[in-house]
């Protein structure tokens, strides 16, 4: 009776989670949505190049689009974070290679000889393409937090592998001295670059009310910024998640729909997660359970300990 009463939560809690997926059979594309607040939570398997009305805001990564046009009309490079370059001609860089797989690596980090200590530059790996797309709406890109995999450590003079993030301090160029910009090592990186990050999707969402304000409906979409650019792919998404939510949460229907565009099938995933986690649904449901709890409900059948684990992992 128990494994059957199991079975029947696992079977409707799965589909509850999948319901809302979809799937085009065309070109096999998985989208899944949420409603917070009144704005639709896309995400969408896809690449962001593919974009679609009713889409009329694009945002993409300096850092990453910089990355993918190694030649000589390529995006400035910017290390002052936070800082919207707009597209003018609506192009944007995506990668062509095939990469949906989890284990899949597109960029290597080199460092420079004449900077030794942390100038790196990204280099493709072999067989890796890029192409340019032009968008049907406006296009902007910010400089989202570069994080460097390698740094030259004084006390042992060489390269060390880890976390390494450069936050220049003056909008000046060129840079006269090493003053203009300091640098974060490891922990204090990440969370350095993790709260930049989030000034980054802020100015973003707010940018896109700026650009869309004589626009009856307002779509953003958004690509998975600093994930491309050494930064965690699992922080960057909960970061992603919670800054928008957040956004949403204090500007009620300012969207009518964000849409994140991602080609990890982990990405994917963790995407659900994050939002089904931070949005507080899961939480609302063990509240009904724990404000029922002495009712007869199909919930109540279920061992103590199980449900104390599933709630523990939930919130």
């Amino acid at each position: 009776m128990f494994v059957h009463l199991l079975a029947i939560i696992v079977c409707l809690f799965t589909a509850f989670i999948d319901g809302m997926e979809k799937t085009a059979t065309l070109k096999k594309i998985h989208s899944w949505s949420y409603n917070y607040q009144g704005t639709d939570f896309n995400i969408i398997r896809d690449c962001l190049t593919h974009a679609k009305p009713p889409i009329n805001f694009i945002v993409v990564g300096n850092a990453h689009q910089w990355v993918l046009t190694k030649n000589n009309d390529r995006p400035k490079f910017l290390w002052f974070v936070n800082t919207i370059i707009i597209s003018n001609d609506k192009i944007i860089y995506k990668d062509a290679t095939k990469h949906s797989q989890d284990n899949y690596q597109i960029y290597i980090a080199k460092p420079k000889h004449i900077f030794p200590e942390l100038i790196v530059e990204f280099d493709k790996q072999k067989g890796a393409k890029s192409r340019k797309r032009e968008m049907h709406c406006p296009v902007i890109s910010i400089a989202e937090p570069v994080i460097m995999p390698l740094y030259y450590d004084d006390k042992i003079k060489k390269h060390v592998v880890g976390s390494c993030y450069r936050h220049d301090l003056l909008k000046e160029e060129p840079i006269a001295s090493r003053e203009a910009y300091k640098y974060y090592y490891e922990k204090e990186a990440l969370r350095i670059a993790s709260h930049h990050l989030k000034l980054c999707y802020l100015r973003t969402l707010q940018e896109g009310l700026y650009r869309l304000i004589d626009e009856k409906e307002k779509h953003i979409a958004l690509a998975l910024l600093s994930a491309n650019v050494g930064f965690p792919r699992k922080k960057a998404i909960k970061n992603a998640v919670i800054t928008n939510l957040y956004f949403i949460e204090n500007n009620p229907k300012a969207y009518n729909s964000v849409t994140f565009f991602v080609k990890r099938r982990s990405d994917f995933r963790r995407f659900k997660l994050f939002l089904l986690r931070y949005s507080g649904l899961l939480y609302k449901i063990c509240l009904f359970y724990w404000g029922n709890k002495d009712q007869d409900n199909i919930l109540g059948m279920l061992p103590k300990e199980l449900r104390d684990y599933i709630v523990n992992w939930i919130i």
